[in-house]
């Protein structure tokens, strides 16, 4: 899955492994410098750099940073 948005760019589903249903959404940010997973109503960001050295196990994890909740 983040293979597919880091190549290309594009927003992808978030899909829960359990039951197969989509619950949200990866996308780079507009900079390009960060990942962000948007599992409604929450926003969770992750450096690309640190999420690039997981995924080609440099590093067995990565900080990420989560969103507050949209108040209305």
């Amino acid at each position: 899955m983040f293979w597919r948005v880091l190549a290309a760019g594009e927003p992808r589903a978030v899909w829960l492994r359990v039951t197969g249903e989509a619950v949200g959404v990866v996308s780079l940010s507009a900079s390009g410098k960060a990942v962000n997973v948007w599992i409604d109503p929450v926003l969770y960001t992750a450096p690309h750099a640190r999420v690039m050295d997981v995924l080609e196990e440099r590093a067995r994890k990565a900080a990420v940073f989560v969103g507050r909740e949209v108040v209305e």
